[in-house]
């Protein structure tokens, strides 16, 4: 599990420290630099060089899926366990990430590392740097915006690309995640066009075809496609959410035509972002543990429901498959002004659970046990909730 890439940040500017070969940009579908010469004979030379390198080492994108799927697979903890992200734009997909990481690099009593992985495609070619430059990019510049309080930028990128951060529990195993982050209108239905659905980009359907292993695929279904504390139309926001299930649906019925290998394996958590949109109010406002599973399902059923049915359709294995609310914190058009980590830490959990089953061990919190109120004050917080009714 070695080979990780810390946090770091210039103690000054709060920039990334770079090293000399980060300043190296090249070029998609550019020559790699000349290998130095082999030694002339011993362990080291190379007795039968390769005559045909790799589609990605010539910037050929036709097997990029499967490339990552390749290369991400491993037996038990040694591989990633990926975790792919569907949703249409303004469903909160980045900050959901950005989330989920500051969380981990902030709150100590958590106990728990967070560091960005080596390069899923290694760094030789033209795309594997690509692809890692961006993920390096999100990890750092992105999530260290998102904490300073900066307005989160619309993703806008030109092929999808997976985030490879490494956690690490304290006297727990550390599990490899593989993030996808996504254009939200790859996923917009096409209502005037021959097909409602539009396909899923090539790299992102051979990759869910391919990957041996179970995949957890989060399902994002905004409690609004507003900005949660903007005066936005109603009437527009009832399109967008009609838009986002439909979207939502497409990517469940991709899902089932394509993914045979493990699909057993694989776990599935409809998630409702924006929550906090729910309870604005500081005094209505309520914690993770506080939201019970049936008003979240009963919001779904309400607004998504063409998305929940095809969801509930799949027919998915007990165990398999969830619905829950999600707030990445406080957020308005400036950007975050509350982290709300209490849904961070329950997600993280779920991850890691079936990160651990997957790779066929016991499933254990990576966090350690939250400590219990004295039992006085357990003893009157329950007297009063009975005489309040």
């Amino acid at each position: 599990m070695g080979g990780s890439e810390p946090f770091q940040f210039d103690k000054e500017l709060g920039a990334p420290e770079k090293s000399a070969a980060n300043d190296v940009v090249v070029p998609l579908g550019a020559p790699s630099a000349p290998s130095p010469p082999a030694p002339a004979g011993g362990d080291f030379a190379i007795k039968n060089p390769p005559t045909n390198p790799s589609p990605t080492d010539v910037g050929d994108l036709e097997n990029l899926g499967v490339d990552l799927a390749s290369a991400m697979a491993g037996e038990g903890l040694e591989g990633f366990q990926p975790v792919v992200i569907f949703g249409t734009n303004n469903s909160g997909k980045t900050s959901l990430l950005l989330s989920l990481f500051s969380t981990l690099l902030t709150q100590n009593r958590l106990e728990t590392g967070l560091f960005l992985a080596d390069p899923i495609l290694g760094s030789s070619s033209p795309i594997g740097e690509k692809l890692h430059s961006e993920a390096r990019h999100t990890f750092q510049m992105k999530t260290q915006h998102f904490m300073d309080g900066r307005k989160t930028q619309k993703t806008n990128i030109e092929l999808p690309f997976f985030i490879p951060v490494e956690v690490r529990p304290k006297d727990r195993p550390a599990v490899r995640f593989a993030f996808l982050e996504s254009n939200g209108e790859w996923y917009r239905p096409q209502r005037d066009g021959d097909s409602l659905f539009p396909k899923l980009k090539r790299a992102i359907e051979t990759f869910v075809s391919c990957y041996q292993g179970g995949i957890i695929f989060l399902y994002l279904v905004p409690y609004t496609q507003a900005g949660v504390y903007d005066s936005a139309d109603r009437r527009v926001d009832e399109r967008e959410v009609a838009d986002a299930s439909l979207a939502i649906s497409g990517v469940l019925q991709a899902y089932n035509d394509i993914r045979a290998t493990d699909r057993g394996r694989d776990r599935h958590l409809m998630l409702v972002s924006k929550w906090d949109a729910h309870d604005k109010t500081e005094t209505e406002r309520s914690t993770a543990d506080e939201v019970s599973k049936a008003e979240v399902e009963e919001f779904c059923e309400k607004r998504y429901r063409q998305a929940f049915s095809t969801f509930k359709g799949l027919q998915l294995p007990a165990g398999r498959f969830d619905v829950k609310p999600y707030s990445a914190g406080i957020i308005n058009d400036v950007g975050l002004q509350q982290h709300r980590h209490d849904y961070s830490v329950r997600l993280w959990e779920w991850l890691y659970r079936g990160a651990l089953e997957n790779a066929d061990l016991a499933p254990v919190s990576p966090f350690p046990a939250k400590p219990q109120k004295p039992a006085i004050v357990r003893l009157v917080t329950g007297l009063l909730d009975r005489i309040s009714g």
